[in-house]
């Protein structure tokens, strides 16, 4: 099939996210199976054309996703006559407009939508969802709250729920050589991995790192990722708050890595911290990621019930913004080794729900109008 996909974010691009990460992995496994991909991305796509592959072809669409934008788009649909048009969604990323009259890209080739988020972006976003859903030919929930939310409010849609994979690729690394590099003094390490906005419950996990390190002194903390754009005081303020409350000593500021340099901080985490403000979901890349490289995480109760997170089976689970249930957590793991193997195993096991080749073999299916 010829498959055009609408991803704003397509890395390399000055701005990335999970979503642009999704759809670069997304669009390597379909390309794997045979299929051209052609990418329509913002500009600000950084690669040069020397970099896109027979397979795979990013074309640095438009610099605003409007009125005009639609226009272009549709012009591109009747000349190219792609089999299928696939739309990464979620609200802040597109205009009104060019939302609003997505759907009428569906007379011309099938349209499917992944949704990855349904909110965000301002009130009229609230009407463009169910017109998504209505109009377009599939839809695709990458997530339980999606599911939920589309069910409740769509009850006559049915969305087919494909969860979202991990964004960092495994590769073979020793261990013991990478402690010896990071961590020469075997102390516990604790890590927190993602980009730094609000809602990702870091504060909470600095202040439940204060209360450990009077009870636990020997561990150290890695906080692996890069600030928001927008967000740079917000980062900052982190690394003030942690200097506030005396853990200089303690907590270590990787910034961006690069994949390599994350999967060699994963291979060495003892216990990985993510609790999330709102809750633990499946949307979110960093647990995936976790997950996947058969961690022990401590993360927070769902706000939507989960068919995949069994509480303090595969994932730990504590209350949102509560450092003294973290930090007790972190400590009853801390000292009990055997149930930090528990958890990793069965989290290993859990992440072949989220393999890439499992999701895109399940879009390939829709998007070959048949249903998973």
């Amino acid at each position: 099939m010829k498959i055009c996909v609408i991803s704003p974010y397509y890395p390399p691009h000055v701005v990335c996210d999970g979503i642009a990460d999704y759809t670069e992995k997304l669009c390597r496994h379909m390309a794997q199976r045979g299929h051209r991909i052609i990418v329509l991305a913002s500009i600000g796509y950084k690669a040069s054309s020397n970099d896109n592959d027979d397979s795979i072809h990013v074309n640095p669409f438009v610099a605003k996703w409007d009125f005009r934008a639609f226009l272009k788009l549709l012009k591109l649909c009747r000349q190219e006559r792609f089999d299928a048009v696939n739309l990464q969604y979620s609200p802040p990323l597109y205009g009104f407009w060019f939302k609003l009259l997505f759907p009428l890209v569906s007379l011309i080739c099938p349209t499917t939508v992944t949704f990855h988020t349904l909110t965000g972006g301002g009130h009229p976003n609230k009407l463009i969802a169910p017109v998504l859903a209505l109009f377009c030919s599939h839809c695709i929930s990458a997530n339980e709250e999606v599911s939920y939310l589309i069910k409740k409010y769509l009850p006559w849609e049915n969305p087919v729920q494909i969860p979202i994979g991990s964004n960092i690729d495994p590769v073979e690394i020793d261990p013991q050589l990478i402690r010896q590099k990071y961590n020469p003094e075997n102390k516990l390490i604790l890590t927190h991995f993602g980009l730094f906005y609000p809602g990702k419950g870091v504060e909470t996990i600095l202040e439940a790192a204060q209360q450990l390190k009077t009870e636990f002194a020997g561990f150290k903390l890695f906080m692996l990722g890069e600030r928001w754009p927008g967000k740079e005081d917000y980062y900052l303020g982190l690394q003030q708050k942690a200097k506030d409350l005396g853990l200089d000593e303690w907590i270590t500021w990787a910034g961006y890595l690069h994949e390599k340099a994350v999967s060699e901080y994963l291979a060495i985490t003892d216990i990985m911290l993510l609790p999330y403000d709102q809750g633990a979901s499946i949307r979110r890349g960093s647990l995936i990621a976790a997950l996947s490289a058969g961690l022990p995480v401590i993360t927070t109760y769902p706000a939507i019930p989960s068919v995949y997170i069994q509480a303090d089976e595969n994932i730990a689970v504590v209350p949102s913004k509560n450092s003294q249930a973290l930090k007790d957590k972190i400590l009853a793991l801390a000292n009990d080794p055997a149930a930090r193997k528990r958890l990793g195993e069965n989290a290993r096991r859990l992440s072949g729900e989220f393999s890439w080749d499992n999701i895109a073999q399940k879009t390939l299916q829709l998007l070959e109008g048949k249903r998973c």
